[in-house]
């Protein structure tokens, strides 16, 4: 007899729970001048350009099996286009590498032959991570060898050459 304890009552999706959890993350969607639907997803990923500015990462995708634009612009508040260095994402998203914030910042991203439409966003400041890198191996005397042949100048006594 089986229990309702031991019948799956879903199918495990992982689509469907990968689009879940990039729904709780999502920070606009909306549509552009040319009908085009897109997701925006700020990611907490840094990079240092050429010129040693710092720049954060802006991810842009279609939604509804619409296709990105060739070009897309960044404009602050203001009006101002921001420099936007554009890399391949995953899937049929890109990445809009856009100039470091300090503060929470409003942009607007759409098309640059209409600077009046556009979706916009918040972008707001990402930790800046240190990673330290460090090289380590250790020595496991007698895991592929015996002693003797690892070392073959040590004593075959208990007690190890190098205590």
């Amino acid at each position: 007899m089986t229990t309702r304890a031991l019948v799956r009552t879903t199918d495990w999706d992982n689509d469907r729970i990968r689009a879940s959890l990039r729904s709780s993350v999502v920070g606009a969607e909306g549509g552009l001048a040319d009908g085009t639907a897109l997701r925006l997803t700020e990611e907490p990923l840094l990079r240092r350009a050429d010129d040693g500015t710092l720049l954060q990462s802006l991810r842009v995708e279609p939604v509804n099996g619409t296709v990105l634009p060739a070009e897309l612009s960044v404009r602050t508040e203001s009006g101002t286009v921001l420099r936007a260095e554009r890399i391949a994402g995953p899937g049929r998203s890109v990445r809009l590498l856009l100039p470091a914030v300090d503060t929470a910042t409003r942009v607007t991203v759409g098309l640059p032959e209409a600077p009046d439409g556009g979706i916009e966003i918040q972008l707001t400041p990402q930790r800046r991570w240190t990673l330290h890198l460090v090289h380590h191996s250790h020595l496991d005397i007698g895991y592929t060898d015996p002693r003797a042949t690892s070392w073959p100048n040590t004593s075959r006594s208990s007690t190890p050459a190098w205590s």
